[in-house]
């Protein structure tokens, strides 16, 4: 008896939570229509994350969405917006803390935001910036994981096949990447120790490998990003 007890309670919390869950990620795609295109929002799923949110949609008073209660969705989904990069900036520096040997010294205030700093994806191995990583697709994206411990995400998973960033950890930091980038950087004429992901976005240099010219095709020009897996992956030492 206690285990259909407990089966049935299951059942009832998949079917009260999917049904929420359409509704926040409707009212959610909806609230995105009213806002300026061409920029990132994270995915429901990330949302459904924030407490706010959470207290919301788990309020079993009523079986389904009230009107009201879409009303407080909108006036806290603006908040959960500017917030819902700080648990992931956070979640990215332990990355790093948790890559690194004892002697790497490194400013926890300033190291996301260097050009130095490459993250990469274990699912399409690409090299990623901080900005790039918290928007990566594979990082909200992981409906095959397995390394889902928690039943509400696990019950998103299923609904809005989707997850929130970087569930599996499936993004990694290598330590000795830095001081690769570093090299390449000062042979570009930058200062490593100095100069940022963005400093390089704004000046978007144009950059030609000598190392890898080929009679025929020439040589390969990039733009920075790209210089990236040009020397970490496919043609290091250039």
């Amino acid at each position: 008896m206690e285990a259909a007890k407990v089966a049935r309670i299951a059942r009832e919390r998949s079917q009260f939570l999917k049904q929420r869950l359409h509704a926040l990620r409707d009212t959610y795609i909806d609230y995105l229509k009213t806002l300026p295109a061409g920029r990132f929002y994270p995915n429901t799923a990330q949302i459904f994350l924030d407490q706010t949110v959470k207290d919301i949609i788990n309020d079993s008073s009523t079986s389904e969405l009230t009107q009201e209660q879409v009303g407080q969705l909108l006036e806290v989904i603006p908040g959960v917006l500017e917030r819902w990069t700080i648990p992931v900036r956070q979640q990215l520096l332990e990355i790093i803390e948790n890559s690194v040997e004892s002697n790497f010294v490194f400013d926890p205030e300033t190291i996301l935001d260097a050009a130095t700093t490459q993250f990469q994806c274990n699912n399409c191995l690409d090299y990623l910036t901080t900005e790039r990583a918290m928007r990566h697709k594979c990082m909200f994206d992981l409906t095959w994981t397995d390394k889902i411990d928690d039943n509400d995400i696990k019950l998103a998973r299923i609904a809005l096949y989707q997850t929130p960033w970087n569930i599996s950890g499936d993004l990694i930091f290598k330590q000795e990447n830095v001081a690769k980038m570093s090299k390449a950087l000062e042979i570009c004429g930058f200062d490593p120790q100095a100069i940022t992901a963005a400093d390089l976005d704004l000046v978007d240099p144009v950059i030609e490998c000598i190392t890898c010219n080929d009679t025929c095709s020439g040589r390969c020009t990039f733009r920075w990003t790209s210089l990236v897996s040009h020397i970490l992956f496919f043609f290091y030492p250039c």
